[in-house]
């Protein structure tokens, strides 16, 4: 019982892996792997690039997840707390700085 949110946890992490996984493999299986990732002409994602973020969000949320306190057993917490600040300001400047990249990205959608 101890073990269960280790698991859960670990599940979470894999099936992002996998959905990962599986956005590159339709990426790469689509005619023009550059046009397997681009939006469409109506604004929607391709389903790699859904599947690509989904995993990504799983991924991350694998991570923050690591450092909920109790979620793995063998770890001595000698103050959760602060340990689980420090995951989530990190988590929250990745973040951050990656969005930053994204939005100063000019828009490369052709105009109608």
């Amino acid at each position: 019982m101890e073990l269960l949110p280790l698991i859960v946890i670990t599940t979470v992490g894999a099936v992002g892996f996998g959905l990962m996984l599986a956005a590159f493999v339709l990426a790469a299986r689509s005619r023009a792997s550059r046009q397997g990732l681009r939006t469409e002409n109506d604004g929607r994602w391709p389903v790699p690039t859904r599947l690509m973020f989904a995993g990504a969000l799983l991924g991350a949320l694998f991570c923050l997840l690591m450092f909920v306190p109790g979620a793995v057993p063998w770890w001595d917490y000698s103050s959760p707390y602060v340990t689980w600040v420090q995951g989530a300001v990190f988590g929250s400047l990745l973040a951050t700085v990656c969005w930053l990249q994204v939005a100063r990205r000019p828009d490369r959608r052709p105009q109608a």
